[in-house]
């Protein structure tokens, strides 16, 4: 054990090192902007679950391309349409350096979402150990959808390869839903609904922000007295707290980095 640590240490530290020494390379006016970015996935769209909890599987974050209205909420800026075009600015200065910070662990997906006249690109954060546990244990609800021929690990590999979420999924909600940390019977339920079927009075908004909180809480239509859904609740909004922290911290940026770079070896290929 005392050995693991040791190596667990040792390989951190130098990630940190190497993470700092690929940023002395990026102008400051640069660096300031990819911070505004991660900072705005951490606070608004619960980047930092993914990277810094335990128990979501991914994240999407939106960028607005061509957007007139605020997407952000009044806590995050009282300018939102000014803070918007600074984060889509921001998006396309981390385009040039991402190169930088391999991310083994962290698949990324991108899709393109047009609405009338607004365009927008979601940016789907999947944790790769945490996805290949969850498509193991509902492997059923996969197969069902997918196919009897559904495996985890070939589903990873096209994933990795195509960068595209919700095809691989065929646009089925159930599964986008548990993929997103929002529980079995929350997913359930929402696809039932989207495919007009009627659902409980108690099927609601669950999720909530703690008073004073600077962070965007995860939140997901689900039934309250569920014990699934009291649980992932539960288990978010801990998480919130040490989140918090580092996002108030000078060191966010390099934190947010390490995570984001950082492979797990019990990963299985």
């Amino acid at each position: 054990m005392r050995f693991f640590l040791t190596i667990f240490f040792l390989f951190y530290s130098v990630n940190a090192n190497e993470i700092t020494k690929a940023l002395q390379f990026i102008p400051q006016k640069d660096k300031e902007k990819i911070e505004l970015l991660f900072t705005y996935f951490v606070q608004c769209d619960n980047l930092g679950h993914v990277l810094f909890g335990k128990t979501k599987t991914a994240a999407v974050a939106t960028i607005p391309l061509v957007c007139d209205f605020p997407l952000v909420p009044p806590f995050v800026s009282t300018t939102p349409l000014c803070y918007q075009k600074q984060i889509k600015e921001s998006w396309q200065v981390w385009q040039q350096y991402s190169y930088k910070f391999r991310h083994p662990n962290i698949i990324i997906c991108l899709e393109h979402v047009r609405l009338k006249q607004y365009a927008f690109l979601n940016i789907f954060f999947i944790h790769k150990e945490r996805l290949q546990k969850l498509l193991q244990e509902h492997h059923q609800a996969f197969a069902e959808i997918l196919g009897d021929h559904f495996s985890a690990k070939a589903f990873i590999a096209k994933l990795e390869r195509k960068k595209k979420l919700r095809p691989l999924l065929r646009h089925d909600e159930k599964l986008l839903g548990l993929i997103l940390g929002f529980g079995s019977e929350a997913s359930t339920t929402f696809k039932q609904m989207r495919l007009g079927e009627q659902v409980a009075a108690s099927f609601k908004v669950a999720g909530y922000k703690p008073a004073g909180s600077q962070i965007t809480p995860v939140s997901f239509r689900g039934d309250p007295n569920s014990s699934e859904v009291r649980a992932l609740v539960d288990s978010y909004t801990k998480e919130m707290a040490t989140i918090e922290r580092i996002l108030k911290s000078d060191t966010f940026l390099i934190t947010t980095l390490q995570q984001l770079v950082y492979q797990n070896p019990t990963i299985s290929n």
